[in-house]
């Protein structure tokens, strides 16, 4: 609710400070029951009809592609990744649940008038599970792997072609404690996005249409320096750059002069570039990027002959949510005409806060297989076409 909105209501009712009494004076138990009164006095009075409950509305209209399908698509998934422990999520998370790990805006979430919010993000719903797994400190120097195909809802509604008010995500997390070195990172990483990459190839198996793959690693501490010295502080990167606007981050680095490249192949070149600046990050970060080339990037090219590859120097979304390297996961449309955006992931902090243990690190990441089997499947494909 904008605060015009909050304003407005609080002279209907004639009560100034109506938001203030609501959200701070009054108990949870008692919001929830004067929410509940609230509804039910509401659905008592209105003129229903059954033509409301069959009224076209995007998040409860049902998903239009075969389940059989996208069952199968699951399967594929589930196994080719035997190390990591299936699990089938609760639609619902406590109240609060994403605005706290992950900061992002309450109103992306669907809230109830309960202490739930819908699952909006199961990677959240993952790292709940991990954190509470790794609960016991003797449980903590194992690594956790947890795998999810699940539907999910998000607000507002996208009008991107090919995406939809709730879909399936394939997400995967993977909790370890931190070693002093990256190297437990690096495995990690290419544990999921070796994954990833077999799934797709799969796919192409099954007749996708997969041409071309784009992996392009970031890192947010890098990023952060580097926006430091063009003068872009983080309060206007969070204020200006959305997920959904691929051009608010390339228009912001333009405003402020930012001449850095936008993808370079080699992490030594970056380093060229940062000689020339009063800000150069620690030297050990530069080793940290060599090493994901090394052993992330190289070995995964070496299998995968469409994969191409690099290092995203002007992503800036995801800088006040990953915590360290991430990745986005890209494919060519089958029209060759964009890159579409498959793949997410990176470290977060989450179940450091909640561990309150500073040595735990989290590896979480999600691909769209409701999204896959829209734009790349070539029945679909071929249905669009003919005006299907």
């Amino acid at each position: 609710m904008t605060d015009k909105i909050s304003a407005r209501l609080a002279r209907q009712v004639g009560i100034a400070n109506l938001v203030e009494l609501l959200s701070s004076r009054l108990s949870g138990s008692d919001l929830h029951s004067l929410n509940l009164k609230i509804l039910k006095n509401r659905l008592a009075r209105a003129n229903w009809s059954p033509a409301d409950l069959l009224r076209t509305v995007p998040v409860t209209s049902a998903c239009c592609l075969d389940a059989r399908i996208l069952n199968e698509i699951e399967g594929l998934a589930y196994s080719l990744a035997p190390s990591f422990d299936a699990l089938e999520p609760s639609p619902l998370l406590p109240i609060g649940a994403v605005h706290h790990l992950t900061n992002l805006d309450q109103g992306n979430v669907l809230s109830t008038i309960r202490t739930y919010e819908c699952s909006s993000d199961p990677t959240v719903a993952l790292a709940l599970e991990a954190a509470k797994r790794r609960k016991a400190k003797s449980s903590r120097p194992h690594t956790t792997r947890l795998i999810t195909n699940q539907r999910v809802v998000r607000f507002p509604v996208p009008e991107t072609p090919g995406y939809t008010a709730h879909f399936k995500l394939l997400a995967i997390v993977t909790a370890h404690r931190n070693e002093g070195s990256i190297n437990r990172e690096v495995e990690a990483l290419h544990e999921q996005l070796a994954f990833y990459l077999d799934f797709i190839h799969g796919l192409k198996e099954r007749g996708f249409e997969f041409s071309k793959l784009v992996l392009h690693f970031s890192d947010t501490r890098v990023l952060r320096r580097l926006t430091a010295s063009a003068g872009i502080s983080e309060s206007v990167i969070k204020a200006r750059v959305r997920v959904r606007d691929p051009q608010g981050a390339k228009a912001l680095l333009k405003e402020f002069g930012a001449d850095w490249p936008e993808v370079i192949k080699n992490p030594e070149d970056l380093e060229s570039w940062f000689r020339q600046t009063p800000d150069k990050p620690p030297e050990h970060l530069f080793i940290q990027m060599r090493m994901l080339e090394d052993n992330v990037l190289a070995k995964l090219r070496k299998n995968h002959a469409d994969l191409e590859t690099g290092f995203n120097m002007h992503r800036l979304t995801g800088m006040h949510y990953y915590d360290g390297p991430c990745f986005h996961l890209k494919a060519l449309a089958p029209d060759g005409t964009s890159l579409i955006m498959l793949g997410d992931g990176g470290y977060v902090d989450w179940t450091k806060k909640l561990l309150s243990d500073s040595r735990e690190r989290l590896l979480t990441s999600a691909l769209g297989t409701e999204l896959a089997l829209r734009l790349f499947s070539p029945d679909l494909s071929q249905s669009k076409k003919a005006g299907k």
